[in-house]
């Protein structure tokens, strides 16, 4: 049996699908607005070039991804951890790290002996 790629839109509006499962399903260039992914689980997926904009993302946990080339912009990161992580040619600009730490030191004190030197 051939597996049918003819894409088929469905549009959906104040659906409640709690439990579901979606397994090998494409959801290329599909929108989700004013939706309620709480405790949802992603497993496996490629989501390269996914647009995630005003999104409540607390308490998500995001572990062995690729996020080559992610860009994060006007995020709040408040008491974000991250730790095992590949930063080569990382970026980070116009940032309020009050409080933040590398290693355990923080950064204004690291900033401030980059400075004097």
């Amino acid at each position: 049996m051939t597996l049918d790629q003819t894409p088929k839109p469905i549009h959906h509006k104040m659906e409640f699908l709690q439990g579901s499962t979606f397994a090998s399903v494409s959801l290329a260039d599909a929108t989700f607005t004013d939706s309620h992914l709480m405790g949802a689980r992603f497993y496996d997926n490629n989501m390269s070039a996914v647009d995630i904009e005003n999104a409540n993302l607390s308490g998500a946990t995001i572990h062995d991804a690729n996020m080559t080339d992610a860009k994060i912009y006007h995020a709040n990161l408040t008491g974000l951890s991250i730790s095992g992580v590949n930063m080569t040619n990382a970026s980070i600009a116009d940032a309020d790290m009050t409080g933040m730490t590398i290693n355990g030191i923080l950064v204004s004190d690291l900033l401030a002996k980059w400075n004097d030197a």
